[in-house]
């Protein structure tokens, strides 16, 4: 099962390496009158693997011993949403504002790193 992980794992970076890039959309969801509320988003995600991790010594937990892995697989993935207006006038200009936030994550049972806390 183990190898099938890593084999999965490696060719989906495989993939990734070659048509990798965020998701993205931006939707105009009301407009009138020189104002314009839009929502956004974008993503990401990608899976790792790191074989023989640091020449086999594997990735090890802050203040342990005992290595949480020596062929690390992980995940991390992000996601920003936003709420962006503008307002245009003939005589004022235009105004601009936006919102966003950032979610990010990583799990699965070690990272590229010697010290983990994934």
């Amino acid at each position: 099962m183990r190898h099938f992980l890593r084999l999965l794992s490696a060719l989906v970076v495989l993939c990734a390496a070659v048509t990798g890039r965020e998701a993205r959309a931006d939707w105009r969801f009301y407009e009138e009158q020189g104002f314009a509320l839009d929502a956004a988003f974008m993503g990401g995600m990608g899976f790792f693997a790191s074989p023989g991790a640091q020449f086999g010594a594997g990735t090890y937990q802050p203040g342990s011993n005992q290595p949480i892995s020596k062929d690390p697989l992980w995940f991390e993935g992000f996601i920003i949403p936003a709420l962006k207006a503008s307002f245009v006038s003939s005589s004022a200009g235009q105004f601009y504002g936006a919102i966003s936030a950032v979610g990010a994550t990583t799990r699965g049972d070690g990272d590229a790193g010697l010290v983990s806390s994934t």
